[in-house]
């Protein structure tokens, strides 16, 4: 680590080129110029590094929806940089629940706010089905990416339309900063 360093040092500087640099092998092998090596064991990258994780999860079953109401399923919050958000929700209906539609969103605007912008947001239109309790889990959209300069919260939503009985939400949202 102190060798790339001192190399982005030294490049920034004005001292040396990238062509000029070497870098050391490391426990997974030699880097190439313009390559920086990955870890080669199960560690997890520092708080600040690329490749570092943020991830919430709410349990199945422990956030209460309210028929066509937007729920706040989880939520995190990204420091400044470069992330990759991607989030999940799951539904569980009661035994006798009668489910029309399934909604799952991400956004940085509010715990119950739907995000209908694409690519933020998963929606599942169906015929009236009583499934029996079976959970249903839907994505919430594709992989976003997110360039704070701030603390920025992103907030994964659930909205489910139903009738006759309860319905359960569970999700994960997680981030991988990009660099």
């Amino acid at each position: 680590m102190r060798f790339v360093l001192l190399a982005l040092i030294l490049i920034w500087s004005g001292f040396a080129t990238a062509q000029q640099i070497t870098i050391p092998p490391s426990p997974v092998g030699t880097a190439a110029p313009g390559q920086i090596p990955g870890t080669g064991t199960n560690d997890t990258p520092c708080v600040g590094c690329v490749g570092e994780v943020i991830e919430a999860v709410a349990a199945s079953g422990s956030i209460s929806m309210s028929n066509g109401t937007t729920a706040g399923i989880t939520s995190i919050t990204l420091t400044p940089g470069d992330w990759e958000v991607s989030g999940v929700c799951a539904f569980t209906p009661a035994a006798t629940t009668s489910a029309t539609q399934y909604f799952c969103s991400q956004n940085t605007a509010g715990a119950t706010t739907p995000n209908t912008n694409p690519g933020f947001f998963t929606q599942i239109n169906f015929g009236a089905v009583v499934t029996g309790g079976f959970q249903f889990s839907t994505l919430a959209g594709s992989p976003q990416t997110y360039r704070v300069s701030t603390n920025t919260t992103v907030f994964l939503n659930g909205l489910a339309n139903f009738t006759v009985s309860t319905m359960t939400a569970g999700g994960k949202i997680h981030a991988r900063r990009m660099r």
